[in-house]
């Protein structure tokens, strides 16, 4: 979760630590891995980006996030058949990826096929791969519970409704 956070500050390299010391504790966590390979992926360190998205989805063919990142390099090392079949991949695995659709629509014009790039082209979409993370997942909806029964507290305080408000805080 830190290392979530100083990404999203823009603290790559304090995050790439971070989530190499995650990674060190929990050598087989497919998230952990899958977020380390983003983070040299955002660095521009493509060696490393390959070596653990490789580790992800040897442990884990069916991450589609790992699939994802592999996809994006093999694109910007000009491996576009490589591209192709990780994004395909990842697409299989989570089809409400359209986002995918555009990277498979570059990656089919980079070989010349256009009918496919077309085809993905026309499917193009905002919507992205999402690394499963259920640790993650489970602070989220934490932090949602939280907002609601502070809510609800206060809403109880100002009510009148002390012993109510009493209990939502407690949550």
């Amino acid at each position: 979760a830190l290392a979530d956070v100083l990404r999203q500050q823009g603290k790559v390299t304090d995050a790439i630590a971070v989530y190499e010391h995650a990674c060190g504790l929990q050598a087989t966590n497919i998230a952990c891995l899958t977020n380390l390979g983003k983070v040299y992926l955002d660095n521009n360190d493509t060696g490393k980006a390959q070596e653990v998205f490789t580790r992800a989805v040897a442990l884990d063919p069916k991450a589609a996030a790992a699939h994802d990142g592999l996809g994006q390099l093999a694109n910007a090392q000009g491996r576009f058949q490589d591209a192709v079949q990780h994004f395909e991949t990842a697409l299989t695995l989570v089809p409400a990826a359209n986002r995918l659709h555009y990277a498979l629509a570059l990656a089919y014009q980079r070989l010349k096929n256009t009918e496919k790039a077309t085809f993905h082209m026309e499917r193009r979409g905002t919507v992205g791969v999402k690394v499963a993370d259920p640790f993650s997942e489970q602070l989220e909806t934490l932090t949602r519970g939280e907002r609601i029964a502070v809510v609800r507290g206060r809403l109880a305080f100002q009510a009148g409704r002390y012993t109510d408000a009493v209990a939502e805080f407690r949550k």
